[in-house]
């Protein structure tokens, strides 16, 4: 595994600065106390780069360096912190991951996959916005899956996506029940290691937030790679971030950085445009991806049914709202995995929670 550590050495908080901006497995005592560092597998199995948080350089960056500690491990899982895991996750991706090979090989997929194979392996990832969990480990019942659909242009130009509730898991007779998704999340994605050496994230996006995802998305789509949003939820993250502060709020910037940081994260958004406008060579083109996705980039505007992202309204739940705040008991689980009978349903969250929801996930 490999972690990215970028910790606030603030007075306030008594951790010490890294011995380098860029210190690998360099872990103050006081980070370790929340590591599971007491447990045999730790020392060999995790990989640790630690910085000061003064020197991240948004979600991108810190993406790029975490690719820099894959060591030959056949899968790559990318999250975000604050996760949550339900059991067997691993068992179940590799399984999906696996129907949907067998699906492309023997052209069984109904004609929705267009899996461009140059190569002896394919090219295929699972991806979609989490359900919530709250504090202190509240962690709904809810297995339902999301799906990743379009939502709109924002004052800058970006597409913004947002996931969608399924009303239930889909099933089959081969167990492949993933849906085709053309977006991607970046704080779940599960797929084989090559996609880190096809589609490496983009060390010069800095200080890129909304944007990351969309830049991500085209560039996999014109990769040749596939992307599939598990019907079942797999892991739950923590949305609220009322119980920590921002580290721009802890350690502001100089004036001078500030607005070095300002146009770095221009700079980020103009290339993220241009990457959605096809500056790139490619198996598929952009143009490509925006007719799939129903979406026109230099208008800025979304086709009628794009949000449904190919499936039908009834499909998806109705209650869209408890991606947050997830309250409903399902029965399904993952293979091997007993659904939690001490579970109990999450309350209200506090509203810069909801707003934080809004921003990814949206309300319909």
């Amino acid at each position: 595994a490999g972690v990215v550590l970028q910790i606030d050495t603030s007075p306030t908080t008594g951790t010490k600065t890294p011995t380098t901006p860029l210190a690998e497995n360099h872990v103050d005592a006081k980070i370790w106390e929340t590591l599971p560092s007491d447990q045999p597998w730790f020392h060999k199995q995790v990989r640790i780069i630690t910085m000061d948080a003064k020197h991240a350089q948004g979600p991108c960056y810190a993406r790029y360096l975490c690719q820099t500690l894959w060591r030959d491990e056949e899968y790559v899982l990318q999250i975000d912190s604050h996760m949550r895991f339900r059991r067997n996750w691993d068992t179940y991706l590799i399984h999906q991951l696996m129907s949907i090979d067998a699906k492309v090989i023997d052209g069984g997929d109904g004609g929705k996959t267009t899996n461009v194979h140059s190569t002896t392996y394919s090219r295929t990832m699972l991806t979609a916005y989490p359900v919530g969990y709250t504090l202190p480990n509240t962690i709904p019942n809810e297995t339902r899956g999301t799906l990743l659909v379009p939502w709109k242009f924002d004052k800058n130009g970006m597409l913004r996506q947002k996931g969608r509730l399924l009303e239930s898991p889909r099933t089959s007779k081969d167990g492949a029940s993933v849906i085709p998704c053309y977006l991607y999340a970046a704080g779940f994605n599960f797929a084989r290691y090559h996609v880190i050496k096809d589609c490496p994230y983009d060390v010069d996006l800095r200080h890129l937030f909304f944007g990351e995802e969309m830049s991500m998305a085209v560039r996999l789509y014109c990769k040749g790679y596939d992307l599939y949003a598990p019907t079942e939820s797999v892991v739950y993250h923590l949305w609220s971030r009322s119980h920590r502060p921002t580290v721009s709020s802890l350690q502001p910037l100089p004036k001078e950085e500030e607005e070095q940081k300002m146009k770095q994260k221009k700079a980020s958004h103009e290339k993220v445009l241009r990457q959605l406008g096809g500056s790139e060579d490619s198996v598929r083109t952009a143009s490509q991806f925006a007719t799939v996705l129903g979406v026109n980039f230099d208008n800025q505007t979304i086709q009628p049914g794009a949000e449904l992202g190919g499936l039908s309204a009834e499909e998806f739940a109705s209650d869209n709202s408890l991606l947050g705040v997830a309250t409903t008991a399902r029965t399904t689980s993952l293979p091997g995995r007993a659904n939690n009978p001490t579970a109990k349903a999450v309350p209200t969250l506090d509203t810069r929670a909801q707003n934080l929801i809004s921003a990814f996930l949206g309300n319909m």
